[in-house]
């Protein structure tokens, strides 16, 4: 009976999804480590030398837990901001416990990123609007950071990225919301795409200070790439936001661009750990501020 119960339709598309996660992050580690000359023996000294790099750059460390410190307070944002948008008012706890709740879903659920829709709120509509204006205001932020860091890099093409940031603002904006059927006045919309851009930026410079951490030389642009190319992965893989499986993908390009994949695995696990897991701190709130909020049908 037990047996029958666990293996109905939903748990065996998850035993899948997670077979298929380890799978992948089987043959890329065995990529890893019989193409990668020393990465194994490397990536262990790194480890075992880790205090050094923690006494050596001690204020890089600081400057990394308090971009991710900020990450999590611009997600808190977010939220209260969304919800406020449906006429339910969090507190800044129920707001982190709300957060650190659907990033466990999120991180643990073979169902990736459709495991908040079911998490939120019984309703279904309801967590749905609620979730697709989170994802909404998250990517334009990420699009918006992208596109001014090139912008940086490269001013000469200013026209074609301030262009493109208003083509995609009209764009989204005139049909997501529409399609939700949800108004939001100039000042909101500001402050949600504003904690979005935000939420990226310290994001990635809590990714930078954990490279300065362990004294990893980088070309920025190269950098940049990388964080990105990491970022998809771990937004869009089903399974622990992709941990693991981007790692080792950013290694092996890390490698092929000529430097040390050893020093910058421990960097990207290390910031792995902060940005993905860290924030699960946030549940000890859960059962005391969790929000049980009705839904107006």
């Amino acid at each position: 009976m037990a047996l029958k119960n666990i293996l109905t339709k939903k748990n065996i598309l998850r035993i899948l999804l997670i077979i298929e996660n380890l799978f992948i992050i089987s043959l890329l580690l065995y990529i890893v480590i019989k193409n990668l000359e020393n990465f194994k023996e490397n990536f262990v000294f790194y480890f075992y030398t880790f205090d050094i790099f923690i006494n050596e750059n001690f204020s890089f460390l600081i400057l990394a837990l308090i971009s991710v410190f900020l990450v999590i307070n611009t997600h808190i944002i977010l939220w209260k901001e969304i919800f406020q948008l449906n006429k339910i008012k969090l507190t800044y706890f129920q707001s982190l416990s709300l957060f650190s709740f659907i990033h466990f879903k999120r991180l643990f659920s073979p169902l990736g990123p459709i495991s908040p829709i079911l998490n939120i709120n019984n309703d279904l509509k309801f967590s749905t609007i609620i979730y697709s204006i989170y994802i909404y205001f998250i990517t334009l932020g990420s699009i918006i950071f992208f596109l001014l860091m090139i912008l940086i890099l490269y001013p000469i093409i200013i026209i074609a990225v301030l262009g493109l940031i208003i083509l995609g603002y009209f764009i989204i904006k005139n049909n997501l919301l529409k399609f939700l059927n949800i108004s939001i006045n100039k000042v909101v919309f500001s402050k949600l795409t504003i904690s979005s851009f935000l939420n990226e930026f310290f994001s990635f410079l809590a990714y930078y200070f954990s490279l300065k951490l362990f004294t990893f030389q980088f070309n920025f642009f190269e950098a940049l790439i990388i964080y990105f190319i990491w970022m998809l992965i771990s937004s869009f893989f089903p399974f622990l936001y992709g941990s693991g499986t981007s790692e080792l993908v950013v290694i092996i390009l890390i490698h092929n661009l000529g430097y040390d994949s050893a020093l910058f695995g421990l960097a990207i696990v290390f910031y792995r750990l902060i940005i993905s897991y860290l924030p699960l701190l946030g549940l000890i709130f859960y059962k005391i501020s969790y929000p049980q909020f009705k839904v107006d049908k």
